[in-house]
């Protein structure tokens, strides 16, 4: 018979070596994300068959399906692509959410053992990390390619931690500690993401999703308050300044712009369902070359066009657009869905205040990274996903659905 922990625990440990630590360091590992999110897939059929329980899977099931309406939509409907790249985007887009709730569903336990081993092995490539960053020359570029992978693996590294350990207050200076490494990478996103660690850790009170209070209110508002200091810089090129000019002179940061300013027009034009896979700002959408961009002229934008479209899959909200407003209703949903089974959880006491900041920290690092980056679907946002499914899993554990 299947162990479910002892599956679960080795799939989560390849998906933090191989899916996101050395995933770029090695081009074996390229395809290493795909192939473990879709083996909890597989983990759940099975155990859905050995134990004849369907309906424990039902929202895992209700994916499933709802994806492949869209496949075939965007194969019969909107064929900005080829049938091989909307099978390919497909199966990239999936990953996060299959991996949460296959997690939600299985609900795994780690013993005490494997969570010391996990400790050891965050800490250590967090150390890692930091000594490849300070050696001369660009050494640290081999394993995590940009400097973005430094805080992403940073964050994740520090969440494992967390989770696997007391929760006490050397426990929480330590992921702090891991967490700081992130700061090698000097991206503002990441900046805005330490606030909220901080706040979190260190501030928050489970009271804070019950009766409003003056003082929750005023740390609420100075916390919010400093995330936007440090990353206004971002927020204003992105959504207020449309990507008009930019202080910062990346050159990635124009196509990010671009996909964001050109979203609501194309959400426009296809309103429910959106352009479908393998049609918009997903890498899969450029190789090979969606038709959309040339529809809306798009394809003369540099880092988007079709010669020099490396940035066209720099962040997440614009991939929206493939999936129309009843795709985004469905995303505002899960997130909304998350976010309610933490207050309930909260609320009932069936959630430990560590679990509360791992669940709520792993939301926070996909919704903040969203905005600039397309971690959501790499390693480091479906091991966010896998981690907060199984903060989540002592409330599982008494209720079979979510």
């Amino acid at each position: 018979m299947l162990s479910i922990n002892k599956t679960y625990y080795v799939i989560f440990l390849l998906m933090l070596l191989m899916g996101l630590y050395f995933n770029n360091a090695f081009s074996v590992f390229k395809f290493t994300d795909e192939l473990l999110s879709w083996s909890l897939l597989g983990v759940a059929l099975v155990v859905a068959f050995a134990k004849n329980s369907f309906s424990k899977f039902n929202k895992l099931w209700l994916l499933v399906a709802i994806s492949v309406f869209y496949l075939v939509y965007s194969i019969i409907v909107t064929q900005y692509n080829t049938t091989g790249a909307v099978l390919s985007d497909f199966l990239v887009q999936l990953k996060p959410f299959i991996a949460f709730f296959a997690t939600l569903a299985l609900a795994p336990k780690f013993t005490l053992k494997q969570k010391t081993w996990l400790r050891y092995i965050c800490f250590s490539l967090a150390i890692l990390m930091l000594l490849l960053f300070l050696m001369p020359g660009d050494i640290w570029e081999a394993i995590y390619f940009h400097p973005a992978y430094l805080g992403i693996t940073a964050t994740v590294l520090a969440l494992i931690y967390y989770y696997c350990s007391d929760g006490d207050k050397r426990s929480k200076i330590i992921t702090i500690f891991i967490l700081a490494v992130g700061f090698c990478g000097a991206r503002s996103k990441f900046y805005g993401f330490f606030v909220v660690a901080l706040f979190f850790l260190f501030f928050f009170k489970r009271e804070m999703l019950g009766r409003i209070k003056i003082k929750y209110i005023v740390v609420g508002i100075f916390a919010v308050l400093l995330m936007l200091l440090v990353a206004w810089q971002k927020i204003d090129y992105y959504f207020i300044s449309g990507g008009e000019f930019s202080t910062d002179e990346i050159s990635e940061s124009v196509a990010r712009a671009a996909l964001y300013v050109y979203s609501p027009e194309i959400l426009a034009d296809h309103p429910l369902f959106g352009t479908g896979f393998a049609s918009y700002a997903t890498y899969y959408s450029a190789h090979p070359y969606s038709s959309l961009y040339a529809e809306y002229e798009m394809n003369k934008i540099w880092g988007i066009s079709e010669d020099m479209n490396d940035f066209i899959a720099d962040t997440y909200y614009p991939v929206m657009v493939q999936f129309g407003y009843i795709g985004l209703l469905l995303y505002i949903t899960f997130i909304c869905l998350i976010y309610k089974r933490i207050k309930r959880g909260a609320k009932r006491f069936e959630l430990s205040d560590k679990n509360i900041h791992v669940a709520f920290l792993c939301l926070m690092f996909v919704l903040i990274e969203s905005i600039a980056g397309a971690a959501f679907v790499l390693g480091g946002g479906i091991l966010s996903m896998m981690l907060c499914a199984i903060a989540l899993r002592d409330v599982v554990n008494k209720e079979n659905s979510i």
